[in-house]
């Protein structure tokens, strides 16, 4: 029964609802026995707030730095021991015990008011390292529903089977090669090198450093020379090969034991057709194959149209009663004014930029933010107290720099202000700052939710991602979305009117002290459109929103093969 409570007592810790009688008893408890603190540090250790859960491969030095830190704290310690009992095995275990103390005291949000993040990590976001290609441009395009769950453009892919259905895609290869594949189309990724072409047309795009890329095909396999070519794959019709610029190799198959004759080379200008082995001359067709010119040509068509799909929806959502902000950071000029769009905008929302630069947004001429610089931020006030608040962002993540990164933070240091940041693991984390506990009591200074996994992952740095964080007061509940699903929720004991008054979108203007941590929070990547509202959205509004925003359309249907690209 005791080791059932110690488990009781260490999981509320390490969640933050730790009341201060229950912090009394779990210290007694680990002063009082060296098996639980073992316990302690086990069940921490799997919880995953442990600094070296903080490490990603792209953010190594912060987290070695915080951990140096705390050895350091945890030194000092057995010191100030050592110097008042002289004896070697109290100091062992005393420092032991104050190592569990001090975690206690580092893990309370209380201990530095300028820590308002979850305390908790739940693992680490993970750099794919199988990937050998990415998505590069689309137009029109369909998958089949089983291709993958990540098939926007922008995403990585790993070797395996794709289905497109129409439309067409573009795909980047690691090695540099490139090829433009039109639906219907089924094909196979195999290496930075390879490609297997079952049924469709490509057209591939060879540069020198890329040279003896393959496209295999049932019969035939042809090898690049330093060229563009492009093949046909019709059902039930022989492959053609048409070559446009360059040289490429045609293999053809050859039975066991038989000696393979020498390879053909085809050159600039020539097609041929191969059946049952025998290459038969065709007329050139470049026209049967889609070019460069005309992919951008369309893509830009279907670019266009989403964003004016979206310019319209976006009248209807600024006459809502409940908007308080809403930038779409359009028609920005040389000032640093950034209009706020709500129809009944309270007072003081109209943002002041310092620093950002304009850039290129979601769509072709559609105008961004662009935050580089450590001072770069967007300042506003929001005026009145709130019981539920809606955030909603379209952001472009180019790094986690800091420990945590701001979307949009508070500075009041008053209970019921609000801090919305994605932190160095890429969670997306929301947290409310509470009331002072009674006069000698402590408590957590901040009520706060994260994300189960990283919004923002290796995988995603550099694309447009949809985030939306929910406070509901009369619902209970706070909740965190991603490109328009749920990915993290917390119900709330004790719900607060929230006041925000000066807010900074993509930095925080705390000030600096010799005791002070975690204030630099800069964020480093563009952002296309913030929004705040006066109301709770519920899921499928916040879904509406992301469907209507997105850059363009994935179109998923039917069934057939499966990748394993992976989604935020």
């Amino acid at each position: 029964m005791k080791d059932e409570r110690l488990m009781v007592l260490v999981d509320a810790f390490l969640d933050g609802g730790l009341s201060p009688e229950e912090k009394r008893e779990l210290e007694k408890m680990l002063l009082e026995s060296d098996a639980a603190r073992r316990q302690f540090w086990q069940r921490a250790s799997m919880h995953g707030w442990t600094y070296s859960a903080t490490k990603l491969a792209y953010s190594e030095a912060p987290a070695k730095a915080e951990r140096r830190e705390i050895r350091r704290t945890f030194f000092d310690a057995s010191d100030v021991l050592s110097w008042f009992t002289g004896w070697k095995k109290l100091v062992g275990f005393a420092a032991a015990c104050l190592a569990v103390i001090a975690t206690l005291w580092i893990m309370n949000p209380s201990a530095d008011d300028s820590v308002d993040e979850l305390a908790e990590e739940t693992g680490e976001p993970v750099a794919r390292t199988n990937t050998i290609a990415m998505l590069t441009h689309g137009a029109g395009v369909v998958w089949s529903q089983g291709s993958g769950a990540d098939l926007e453009i922008g995403a990585l892919l790993d070797p395996g089977p794709l289905h497109l259905k129409s439309g067409v895609a573009r795909i980047q290869f690691h090695s540099g090669a490139s090829m433009t594949i039109e639906g219907p189309a089924e094909f196979e990724l195999l290496t930075p090198q390879e490609t297997r072409l079952h049924s469709g047309k490509l057209t591939a795009h060879v540069p020198q450093k890329a040279r003896g890329f393959k496209v295999h095909l049932a019969d035939l396999t042809v090898t690049d020379l330093g060229t563009e070519f492009g093949v046909s794959q019709s059902p039930a019709q022989p492959p053609e090969v048409h070559v446009f610029e360059g040289e490429v190799e045609l293999g053809l198959p050859v039975a066991a034991g038989v000696t393979p004759p020498a390879p053909q080379v085809l050159t600039n200008g020539q097609s041929v057709k191969v059946q049952t082995g025998e290459v038969r001359p065709v007329p050139s067709n470049r026209p049967l194959f889609v070019s460069d010119n005309e992919l951008f040509r369309r893509e830009t068509t279907e670019l266009q149209a989403r964003h004016a799909a979206w310019r319209q929806a976006n009248g209807g959502l600024d006459s809502d009663p409940a908007m308080l902000v809403h930038y779409n950071f359009e028609g920005i000029r040389t000032n640093n004014r950034v209009a706020n769009r709500a129809r009944k905008a309270p007072k003081g929302t109209t943002g002041a930029n310092v620093g950002a630069d304009r850039a290129e947004g979601r769509w072709p001429g559609k105008s961004a933010l662009e935050f580089k610089g450590p001072d770069d931020r967007v300042k506003l006030t929001v005026p009145g107290r709130h019981q539920s608040l809606t955030y909603m962002a379209w952001v472009r993540v180019d790094s986690l720099q800091n420990q945590n990164n701001s979307i949009a933070l508070t500075e009041r240091r008053k209970p019921g202000e609000l801090h919305l940041q994605i932190n160095r693991a890429g969670r997306l984390t929301m947290s409310v700052r509470q009331p002072p506990p009674p006069k000698d009591q402590k408590g957590p200074s901040w009520d706060g939710v994260g994300s189960s996994k990283p919004v923002v992952s290796p995988d995603w740095l550099g694309r447009w991602v949809h985030l939306a964080a929910v406070y509901d007061g009369p619902g209970k509940m706070m909740s965190l979305y991603a490109n328009g699903q749920l990915v993290g929720s917390k119900a709330i004991k004790k719900p607060l009117e929230l006041e925000l008054g000066a807010v900074e979108l993509g930095n925080w203007s705390r000030r600096v002290t010799p005791t002070s941590t975690n204030t630099k929070r800069d964020f480093n990547g563009r952002m296309d459109e913030f929004t705040l509202m006066g109301r709770a959205l519920s899921a499928d509004e916040i879904n509406r929103q992301y469907e209507l925003g997105k850059p363009r359309e994935t179109v998923l249907v039917a069934s057939g093969p499966r990748s394993s690209a992976t989604k935020p």
